[in-house]
């Protein structure tokens, strides 16, 4: 009977023990599993900033073309309606579109536009095209521009740290 008392308590220090090591294992694996969790995570954060990075920067890079190009319209015998007014348009399309992928992307505080400078670009265009059609004077559209062009300066100047991040 004492044997069988004795095999009853190994049996149960046994049991205990796989109990005990099942347990450290599956605790072991759980810290794993978060180790390899918390490193992809990181891994993902870097990811997106540097995507965000890229695209402010090249948000930034777009507005810089615009303005450089716009600049050229002062110069003697600029082709304004061929090629300096297209090329300005296509950087600030492309401008806006980074600008839209930023705000859908990573929230409102990293959109560089207001809604009041998106109006007046368009307004401008159609502004322009009406009065070339027309044949009369692109003049009045023309400052719209350069009212525009102005707070595209500003923005810039003031939304855009020296490594091309946006300033919240």
């Amino acid at each position: 009977m004492q044997d069988n008392v004795q095999k009853q308590a190994q049996l149960e220090k046994s049991k205990r023990w796989i109990l005990a090591g099942t347990a450290a294992a599956v605790i072991v694996a759980l810290l794993i599993t978060i180790a390899v969790l918390d490193s992809r995570l990181e891994s993902a954060a870097q990811r997106s900033d540097q995507i965000l990075l890229s695209i402010t920067q090249e948000l930034q890079s777009e507005l810089v073309f615009a303005l450089r190009t716009y600049n050229g319209i002062y110069s003697t015998g600029a082709d304004v309606e061929n090629s300096i007014l297209p090329t300005v348009r296509q950087h600030l399309n492309t401008a806006t579109a980074l600008n839209n992928i930023l705000t859908n992307g990573f929230g409102s505080a990293y959109s560089v536009f207001t809604q009041d400078l998106y109006n007046r670009l368009e307004h401008f265009y159609s502004e322009y095209e009406l009065a070339r059609s027309a044949n009369r004077s692109t003049d009045s559209a023309m400052e719209m521009l350069d009212s525009c062009m102005h707070d595209i300066e500003t923005i810039v100047l003031t939304r855009f740290e020296a490594d091309g991040r946006v300033i919240l």
